[in-house]
């Protein structure tokens, strides 16, 4: 009696051993949502997310959102819904013959050394979006030129996907969000641990008055705005001399970039401010030449007016920021922001890039005094990732950075000679 008891017992045990385990493995292994929306095989599991050691590494947020009228691609990467890892490259996925919209985003490693990055994201609505790092440069018809990593699933309804890629010293690490069906669209943030922070915009403020250049003509404004998807044909033009500034952006992402540029005005009494864009240089004799995009209306006090543009890989576009009457000008600047890129590229007439003057920073990164090479420093104006001027003191050759936070920033100096340069530093 006694052994068949025990022998009840212990199937007893055994049965609730094997239910409790199969309990957990169906809770492990049955997807918390739709496999088809986020991976392109089946899988029994999510896969486990990366193990994050972010200790001593610059953590940096960026977002994005794919909408109707973002660049397409005609091909997404496979996914094989296995996250790349630094200790464990994995070779290119493949692809598939779908169009879908992407938007890159390029982030130099201007950390002296090699860097394992690690890249997780999360998107804010159903759609699901994949993400993949290239190096140096992103070709949307060759998805597998320059291929690093990718996350293997996409991100969807509030999901996280995280994982890995390397990157040498002196190159850009670009990646590239993108929707996973035709039309879909989406918003999206990124933690990026590695690397240091960029600025994602460029904030200027530009005076346009009586001793600014003149034109004779100016853009017949027909009320649509260039958006990047969509080339707009040339909308003519009308007989007036104008005032106009000028501002030069060259895109050093290393891919393809919609660029969105807003003007904003507070001037009370001006005729408003026009903005188009030009591709290389500007033809103030002949304005159909080399034009690209414009704002479609004149940005006016308290009504800001954008227009997109898609710059090539390496090319440089002049942005026209003209007046609307006959010898109109302002009492008040112009502020002009360029998302995508920041202010070391982002030139306006005068100025000139630190580069192409000898110009150099030392130390570099630096923990309080920042040293310039090459020039006198007449003024200095710096600004914080998010475009934000930040007050420092300086002499004729250094500059006191020390109440300066952490993190990245965009420099411009006026030397005695009256030349304007740029050039970036890192506050440690």
């Amino acid at each position: 009696m006694k052994k068949n008891y025990f022998f009840v017992m212990l199937m007893m045990f055994s049965a609730l051993v094997y239910a409790q385990n199969k309990t957990a493995e169906v809770a492990v292994s049955a997807p918390h949502t739709d496999l088809s929306l986020i991976a392109d095989v089946p899988v029994s599991s999510v896969p486990t997310a990366i193990a994050q050691n972010f200790t001593g590494k610059a953590t940096c947020s960026y977002s994005g959102s794919l909408t109707a009228t973002s660049l397409s691609m005609t091909n997404r990467l496979f996914r094989d819904a296995v996250p790349s890892t630094c200790a464990a490259p994995k070779a290119f996925p493949g692809t598939l013959s779908t169009t879908v919209f992407y938007l890159v985003h390029s982030i130099p490693n201007n950390t002296g050394s090699e860097q394992c990055v690690t890249i997780s994201a999360t998107t804010a609505g159903a759609s699901a979006i994949h993400f993949t790092a290239y190096k140096g440069s992103f070709d949307p018809t060759n998805l597998a030129t320059n291929y690093l990593a990718d996350s293997g699933s996409s991100a969807t309804s509030g999901s996280t996907v995280t994982f890995e890629a390397k990157i040498p010293s002196g190159q850009n690490l670009v990646i590239v969000a993108n929707a996973n069906a035709a039309t879909a669209t989406g918003d999206y943030t990124m933690q990026v641990t590695g690397l240091n922070c960029l600025a994602l915009n460029c904030v200027k403020n530009v005076d346009i008055t009586t001793v600014s250049p003149m034109m004779t003509k100016r853009l017949y404004r027909d009320g649509v705005p260039s958006v990047c998807a969509t080339a707009k044909a040339y909308p003519g033009d009308f007989s007036a001399n104008v005032y106009y500034r000028t501002l030069k952006v060259t895109n050093n992402t290393g891919a393809s970039k919609c660029i969105t540029v807003t003007g904003t005005l507070t001037d009370p009494v001006g005729s408003g401010v026009h903005i188009s864009a030009y591709n290389g240089s500007f033809v103030p004799s002949n304005l159909a030449t080399n034009y690209m995009a414009d704002s479609g209306t004149s940005a006016v006090s308290g009504t800001p007016q954008s227009l997109g543009v898609t710059v090539p890989a390496g090319a440089t576009i002049t942005l026209v920021l003209n007046t609307n009457a006959t010898g109109d000008t302002m009492t008040a600047p112009i502020t002009v922001t360029v998302d995508g890129v920041d202010c070391s590229v982002v030139l306006a007439s005068g100025e000139v890039a630190a580069s192409s003057k000898n110009t150099a920073l030392y130390p570099n990164p630096t923990t309080s005094l920042l040293n310039v090479k090459g020039l006198q420093i007449k003024t200095v104006q710096i600004y914080d990732a998010s475009g934000k001027a930040a007050h420092v003191n300086y002499t004729a050759n250094t500059i006191d950075t020390h109440k300066l936070a952490p993190g990245v920033y965009s420099l411009q100096i006026t030397d005695t000679d009256g030349n304007v340069v740029f050039e970036r530093f890192i506050k440690k």
